[in-house]
This record gives C-alpha cells, sequence and structure tokens, in this order.
C-alpha cells in the first residue's frame, strides 16, 4: 500500500466512524509526519494530490480540512407519478441524516426540462443536477458526469443489475418497472370470461370482443396523450407474446407486422380504447371502465386506490403473465438511471460529494426504502422479491423473473426513432383510416429505416 492510499484511508475511516466532519481541521503535516513515518515534503505531496481529489481542503496559512464544509445546491429531477416531491424528500433527509454532505437539494418533475428555457436556467442555475430517467433517455444541454473516475466506480456497479449493450460510464442503474397485462377481473367476469381463457396466443381475441360489446364493456384501454405519446409503447408487450420469434426478427429480412399475428397485433390496437384524458376518463381501465391494459407497471400495486392516486381505483385487480404461446414465462423490464449532471467549474470536494450522494441513493437501504414505496424493482442485485413491502406476502410474484427467464427490456428491442415511427404509422391505422395492408408493410419496411443504399462495390475491403 502507498503512502498516499495510507493517508487517504485513514482520513476516509475517520469520516466513516464520525470522528472528522466535513469542515473539520485534519492534524498537521507534522502529526502526519510522525503518525506515518513519512518526510514532511512527503505528506505535503499526499496533500496536494488528495485536495485535487476533492477529499481534502488546503487553506494557505490555516492548514488542511476535511472537505464539504460548504452548501451545495442541487437538483434532482423525478418523475412525479412515481414517487412525490414530499416523499422524495423525506427518504432523502432519512437517509442522509449522518451522512454529513451539507446539499441543499430543490426538486423538481422531470417533465420541466422539456421546455428549452428550463434547462437554459438549469445549467446556469446548479452546478450539480441529478436526473432518474429511462435508460437511453438524456437531458439535452446539461454537461453528463464522467462516473468511471471515481476510484471505486466499478466496485459500485457490480453490485448493480447492468444490462447488456446499455453504456453506463454517466449514469448508475437505479430502479426498474416490471410490466404485465392488467386485468379487471369483475369486468371480465362480467363478460362471461375467465383468467383460465385467457390464452398468450390470442386467437380468442375476436371471440372476447363480441362478449363485451354485447356486455356493453370497452375490451381494452391504453393511455394515450396526442401532444406527446408514442402509442406504439403502449402495445409493444404484445409482441413477444404473439410472436415468439420477434426478438430475433425485429433485424431479419422477413416479414415480422405482414404476419396473421401482425393482422391480429393490429386488431388489437383498434379495439383498444384510447384514452386522452388520463386522470378523469370514466372509460379507462385505471377507473374500471376497461378489462385490459396491455402496459401495466408493478407501481400500481402501491398506486391502486391510494389517497393521491383517486385516477388508479380499479376493483378486481388482476395481473396476466407475459407468456410466449408455448405458454414460456417471460420477462418485460425499463430500467431507470440516475444520471449525474457536473458543471465544469463543480469543485473536487463537491464533485465528489455528489458521488457519494448517488452510491447513497442505489445503497440497498435506500433502494429498499424507495421501491417499497413505489412499486418499482431495484436495480441493486441483493434484494429478494418478498423484502418488497408490496411483496410481502408474494402476491405480485408475476412482477419477478424466475431463475433463468428471459427478460425483455423494450427501450433495447426497438431503438426510439423506430418507436417514433411505428407510432406513427399506427396513429394513421386508428385514427386516420390508413389501409391494413399499407400499415403493415410500412411497419415492416421502418424496421429497417437504418439501411444505406451504399454500392456493392464499396463495401469490398481492399487486398492489403
Amino acid at each position: 500500500m502507498t503512502n498516499l492510499e495510507r493517508v487517504r484511508n485513514y482520513i476516509s475511516r475517520e469520516k466513516r466512524l464520525g470522528k472528522l466532519k466535513s469542515g473539520d481541521r485534519l492534524p498537521s503535516y507534522n502529526e502526519f509526519t510522525e503518525m506515518f513515518q513519512i518526510s514532511y515534503q512527503t505528506v505535503s505531496s499526499i496533500f496536494g494530490k488528495l485536495s485535487k481529489e476533492g477529499l481534502v481542503e488546503t487553506r494557505k496559512g490555516s492548514g488542511s480540512y476535511l472537505a464539504g464544509g460548504n452548501s451545495l445546491k442541487v437538483l434532482l429531477n423525478i418523475q412525479p407519478t412515481t414517487i412525490s416531491v414530499s416523499a422524495m424528500r423525506r427518504l432523502l433527509n432519512k437517509h442522509l441524516a449522518n451522512a454529513n454532505l451539507h446539499l441543499d437539494f430543490v426538486i423538481r418533475p422531470v417533465q420541466q426540462l422539456a421546455d428549452p428555457a428550463v434547462r437554459r436556467r438549469t445549467a446556469g442555475e446548479f452546478k450539480a443536477a441529478l436526473s432518474i430517467h429511462p435508460i437511453r433517455v438524456s437531458d439535452e444541454q446539461l454537461p453528463a458526469a464522467l462516473l468511471t473516475q471515481f476510484p471505486d466506480y466499478r466496485k459500485v456497479l457490480d453490485n448493480l443489475n447492468v444490462i447488456d449493450g446499455v453504456d453506463y460510464e454517466c449514469s448508475l442503474p437505479f430502479n426498474q418497472n416490471s410490466y404485465l397485462i392488467g386485468v379487471n377481473r369483475t369486468l371480465l367476469e362480467k363478460a362471461g370470461w375467465r383468467m383460465e381463457d385467457l390464452t398468450p396466443d390470442f386467437l380468442w381475441w375476436d371471440s372476447f370482443v363480441e362478449s363485451c360489446r354485447r356486455a356493453g364493456i370497452l375490451p381494452a384501454s391504453a393511455d394515450y396523450v396526442r401532444e406527446g405519446a408514442l402509442l406504439f409503447q403502449e402495445f409493444q408487450n404484445l409482441l413477444p407474446m404473439l410472436r415468439p420469434d420477434a426478438a430475433e426478427n425485429r433485424d431479419a429480412a422477413t416479414a415480422l407486422f405482414r404476419t396473421p399475428e401482425g393482422r391480429r397485433f393490429l386488431k388489437i390496437v383498434r379495439d383498444t380504447e384510447t384514452i386522452t384524458e388520463t386522470l378523469s376518463d370514466p372509460r379507462s381501465f385505471y377507473r374500471n371502465g376497461a378489462v385490459f391494459t396491455w402496459r401495466c407497471g408493478s407501481w400500481l400495486t402501491v398506486q391502486n386506490h391510494a389517497p393521491e392516486r383517486p385516477d388508479k381505483a380499479v376493483d378486481g385487480l388482476a395481473f396476466l403473465p407475459c407468456r410466449k404461446p408455448d405458454g414460456t414465462p417471460f420477462s418485460i423490464f425499463d430500467q431507470n438511471c440516475l444520471k449525474a449532471y457536473l458543471r465544469p467549474d463543480i469543485l473536487p470536494d463537491e464533485r465528489l460529494r455528489i458521488w457519494e450522494l448517488m452510491k447513497i441513493m442505489v445503497s440497498r437501504e435506500f433502494q429498499l426504502d424507495f421501491c417499497s414505496l413505489t412499486g418499482t424493482i431495484s436495480a441493486a442485485d441483493d434484494i429478494l422479491p418478498t423484502e418488497y413491502f408490496w411483496n410481502r406476502d408474494n402476491r405480485c410474484a408475476d412482477f419477478f423473473p424466475a431463475k433463468g427467464e428471459e427478460i425483455l427490456y423494450p427501450r433495447l428491442f426497438f431503438d426510439m426513432r423506430q418507436i417514433a415511427m411505428f407510432s406513427m404509422l399506427l396513429e394513421n391505422w386508428k385514427f386516420y383510416h390508413a389501409s391494413e395492408e399499407e400499415t403493415l408493410e410500412r411497419l415492416d419496411l421502418k424496421k429497417h429505416f437504418y439501411r444505406s443504399c451504399i454500392p456493392e462495390g464499396m463495401l469490398k475491403e481492399e487486398k492489403p
């Protein structure tokens, strides 16, 4: 162990034990020379390096201090339909009570960053910002922090659930939404059907729709905000159920949509009521207005009939697990990341404090509280399903993949540009009377929108 590591470990240990707090004066250089049996010059060199790391602050003529004594204002962007601002603040206060990080939080809905003027003000107002948002989504105009610069970055990441193909250099896995098909069992039985009748091939769909019409019931609903929704996302979970080879087929030249299963997919889209007034429309699945909703997250386990969510009031709530036509189970997840944005003028000790904050937020203790409160699943890989408050009796076990079970991440299934184009084609089919054949053909065409027409001769490798 080097002398630098010995001194760093000593200061870190004293901080961890509470013997040193941010802003406290450290022993003098002479005391360190005696403590570690090293020269004064070596101590001076070590403290110069620790100062650059942000662990200590050296004041000329005064001595050295444990950094972090000044208050740092931090912006935290959250999804308020997952957790309220007040609940998030209570959670931070609980877990940071003894952290001695001197952070002053401003917590805002992440949707506010959709306004370019707000993004510009944010970049000027805050040295540090954290956002919780889905993988492969970024906040424009905010400079992302490179987390790999922290010595224990790899150790932290090794305790989290990472997804192949996702870059975590600027973010940490935070929590995961698990999706099943939501079922109103009361309405299902009113239409004369049982859960056992719902086979994963959906060959029963047309008969079911007729039963619903006779009973005066909507077969299904999907939330849809015309200005910003991506309609395809609301139905994407159905594809691997209808086509078990969908994951492999999405890049193949063979048809994915111009198939019997693709036609059934379009029929389900056509028969599903789109709800634009998501907070008040009585036709919504979430207001007991429809039998099914296709993208129902585990969050509903805690939000259904909650006092603060009057728009979520499903009676006879049940969930239909994801199954391939042969009955093989699979899971659909959407991972959210905790991403840091740091301005170039942030001080080393301030940068270090943000990293300490991120480590606390992905810790087992914080994650268990956050996920139990929100009905989501932690990205930490050491929490058992029954440790979540909403699954304490294992009644929501279908939201958790069994060992070895296939997990699909829709955001990696098709990229966001493809999802946007698929959504426009589905809108044309559902709302503007585009023909079925044209829609199916263009959906298959847009699977390969990124392929360029390159002359064959330009693809040949030159001989050495």
